[in-house]
């Protein structure tokens, strides 16, 4: 999956992180504080709370590189498709598109085609 460059390192980020774990009690703790930061908004709660039930679930019979592997799945996709997926559970949850909501949590592309300097830096 082909992701923007502050996404990637984002991922690479989170993912180095996991390698240092000692376990299957400390890659949940660390997936719970993962999903949290992702997935923080308030409209989000309950979407996050089913993906955290799903990776718990999937972990079961699962051998620690596997699990491994599927924390990093888990990270890939909430970070590429947190938009799409957050409409569509919202959608499906009967909630309305608040057209306040930033371009990007409504799965759109922000005009202009890049970031907005909101407060010039001085040096």
């Amino acid at each position: 999956m082909d992701l923007p460059l502050d996404q990637h390192l984002l991922y690479q980020d989170l993912t180095a992180k996991l390698d240092r774990l000692g376990g299957p009690d400390q890659l949940i703790a660390y997936m719970g504080q993962v999903l949290r930061t992702l997935l923080r908004r308030q409209g989000d709660a309950e979407f996050r709370g089913a993906i955290q039930d799903a990776f718990i679930s999937g972990l079961m019979g699962r051998d620690w590189p596997g699990q491994v592997a599927l924390a990093r799945e888990v990270i890939l996709i909430v970070i590429a498709k947190r938009p799409e997926i957050a409409l569509a559970w919202q959608k499906q949850q009967g909630g309305d598109d608040n057209p306040h909501r930033r371009a990007a949590d409504r799965g759109l592309a922000p005009a202009g085609g890049g970031p907005t300097l909101i407060c010039p830096i001085s040096t």
